[in-house]
Formats: structure tokens, C-alpha cells, sequence
């Protein structure tokens, strides 16, 4: 199943967004799933689930972090970090790919 998280945090609005949805991720990775992140760009929580999910070389292009899979030390994840959540909607539809959405944001 490929499932995509969208997923924002930072000293604002706490950690609690980001590490609960790690955590799934994890879980979800070792029963074999592909999780993808989206985020907001240059935050704490962009931060806090690179270190969480390293990946070692990434570049930016077109306000979107794009991401070589196959250098993740951590298969099946990715993180794609926008300029805005006012993105989200767009990028969503683009993503059919996605079996299952979450969106875990601040409330």
C-alpha cells in the first residue's frame, strides 16, 4: 500500500504531529508499505523527520525538495517538503498514486 502523510510541525505548533506519524511510518514500513511525507518547507519539523528518516543527498527544484530514492538509508519513505500548505491541494492531485491520505495538522 502506498500511503502519503501529510504532516506539519514546528515550535508553534509542537512535535506531537510529526513524531505520531513517524511513528506509524515506521510501522508501516516494516509490514512492507511505502510511505511518502509531505511537509512544509524549512520548519523544525522538516528538521526533526529528516533526522528521523535520513536520507543523504537532497536537492530543491521548482520550491519542491526532490528526493533520489534510491540513496535513502531508509527504503519505502520519503519526505517532500513544500513552500506552503496552500500547495497540499495541488500536489494531492497529482498524487493518485497514494492508496491512503492522512493529514495529521495542527488543530
Amino acid at each position: 500500500m502506498n500511503v502519503l502523510i501529510v504532516v506539519c510541525g514546528d515550535k508553534l505548533s509542537g512535535f506531537g504531529h510529526i513524531q505520531r506519524m513517524s511513528v506509524l511510518a515506521r510501522e508501516l514500513v516494516k509490514r512492507g508499505h511505502r510511505v511518502e511525507f509531505v511537509t512544509l518547507a524549512d520548519t523544525s519539523g522538516e528538521k526533526r523527520l529528516r533526522q528521523f528518516f535520513p536520507i543523504p543527498n537532497y536537492g530543491y527544484a521548482n520550491g519542491v525538495t526532490e528526493i533520489n530514492v534510491s540513496s535513502w538509508r531508509i527504503p519505502n519513505v520519503s519526505i517532500t517538503a513544500l513552500d506552503n500548505m496552500g500547495n497540499v491541494s495541488s500536489y494531492l492531485k497529482g498524487h493518485a498514486v497514494a492508496d491512503l491520505v492522512l493529514m495529521d495538522l495542527e488543530h
